[in-house]
């Protein structure tokens, strides 16, 4: 997959990329790839995985990680760096999950509650950190706009002061007389 990943690269493995069903599972019972983090019923299933269910698991990360892995470059593209940190951190909580989950060490309760407060986590740094960025950028915008009225000030202030406006760290400026008044635009 090349380009923007699509909602069907962070569900893993489904019958239908867009209706949400959960992956595909021995006994019927709803599994990790089940979108938000599956039922109700999940946080509270204390059962490991099966034989079965662990190859069904292992099928399912590696799918998952091709799609992490094509979306890199997007991410990259288009998400400022510290989401895209923040992703990869929540990337890493979730393999060593499946992990954990594969190996028998935690149940399916337990991977479902530890990947809901992941989760939960992501989702208030994210805020956090979105917020930061627009903070950052609404300043940064205004000391921009700032600069750009004084200096609209003070070329309109020039002919009446009769001085040129400095040209120190400045690589070219034009100066143009017109009467008695003499212009300067530097560039």
């Amino acid at each position: 997959m090349a380009g923007r990943p699509g909602p069907g690269s962070f569900i893993g493995l489904r019958g239908d990329a867009g209706s949400g069903d959960r992956v595909p599972a021995a006994g019927g019972k709803d599994r990790p790839g089940r979108r938000h983090h599956g039922c109700a019923r999940l946080p509270a299933d204390e059962q490991r995985p099966t034989a079965a269910e662990k190859a069904l698991i292992a099928a399912w990360v590696r799918a998952r990680d091709g799609c992490w892995r094509d979306g890199a470059p997007w991410r990259s593209d288009h998400l400022p760096a510290p989401l895209v940190s923040l992703l990869s951190v929540f990337e890493a909580v979730f393999l060593a999950l499946c992990a954990d989950l594969h190996a028998g060490r935690i149940g399916y309760g337990d991977y479902a509650r530890a990947r809901i407060a992941a989760s939960a986590e992501v989702d208030a740094a994210w805020q956090s950190i979105a917020a930061d960025i627009n903070r950052d950028e609404a300043a940064t915008a205004a000391a921009v706009e700032e600069r750009r009225r004084q200096a609209v000030a003070t070329l309109l202030a020039l002919p009446q002061t009769g001085r040129r406006p400095p040209a120190a760290g400045i690589a070219r400026c034009l100066t143009a007389s017109i009467g008695a008044d003499t212009y300067t635009t530097c560039f």
